[in-house]
């Protein structure tokens, strides 16, 4: 991925947006970063191994796009690895309800 994904806005555990879906999202990164056991056993789920403390995990709420993309054309999260000189990243795309995840997400 480089450098298409840039930092986007802190994850919070109370977040002030109006958006049930940036909320949950929100709300799910927050918790990832803050509790260590949730953190590791989601992250082992996909190979990664993170450390205890958390210094080498960062979460994100609508992380940017580098390049021509719209500003609209964003994740709705992204979780960042950093460990050894490497950077691993996975983009979080959030649904609630009976929302569904449609081709043009994905693109």
């Amino acid at each position: 991925m480089g450098e298409l994904f840039n930092y986007g806005k802190e994850a919070r555990l109370f977040p002030t947006t109006k958006s049930a879906e940036d909320r949950a999202t929100s709300i799910f990164l927050a918790t990832l970063g803050i509790v260590d056991v949730y953190r590791q056993t989601l992250m082992k789920t996909v190979g990664m191994k993170v450390s205890k403390s958390g210094r080498d995990f960062e979460v994100y709420v609508h992380p940017q796009f580098g390049g021509r993309q719209s500003p609209k054309d964003i994740p709705d999260g992204m979780i960042k690895v950093e460990k050894s000189g490497s950077i691993w990243k996975s983009l979080i795309e959030v649904k609630i309800n009976k929302s569904d995840l449609d081709q043009a997400q994905l693109e």
